[in-house]
């Protein structure tokens, strides 16, 4: 009986926990990208533009992927464990937010939007997760990301 009890009174608060996970990771994500759009339109009109297009190129090829394809409806797509999927977006979001620290210059004549275009390529699968395997593994993901912009910050 007194685990029934644990679980009731751990599961509400889970449940705020994960709402919070979830929107913070979408939020660390979309919160980047709108800082390089930004800082590139504070430096030029063309970089700005540029920087707007590299966040929709992996939408845009993601949407056309999942929905004129079949690369997204594989039988073995839900075999991922999720503490993989956890360790794969910490270790790729620290590579994103490494990347921002050490190569973003909006001030740089001839830049290709790397930083964007990586930002925008986590969003979009984290996005396809949820979409297409599962609330947890979107959440694993969440947790990743959090991880790894804590680990970015205290080690910045």
């Amino acid at each position: 009986m007194s685990n029934g009890s644990d679980s009731g009174g751990r599961g509400p608060l889970l449940k705020i926990v994960n709402v919070a996970i979830a929107l913070s990771g979408i939020g660390i994500l979309v919160g980047h990208m709108l800082y390089l759009i930004i800082a590139s339109f504070a430096f030029s009109p063309g970089a700005g533009i540029q920087s707007i297009m590299a966040n929709l190129i992996p939408p845009l090829a993601i949407t056309y992927i999942a929905f004129f394809t079949d690369a997204f409806k594989s039988p073995y797509r839900v075999g991922i464990p999720r503490l993989n999927i956890y360790v794969i977006s910490t270790l790729w979001a620290l590579i994103v937010f490494t990347i921002f620290g050490n190569l973003f210059d909006p001030e740089a004549i001839f830049s290709v939007p790397w930083v964007e275009l990586l930002f925008s390529f986590t969003l979009v699968i984290m996005i396809t997760l949820y979409r297409g395997m599962s609330k947890q593994a979107y959440l694993a993901a969440c947790y990743g990301i959090i991880t790894a912009f804590f680990t970015h910050v205290v080690f910045l």
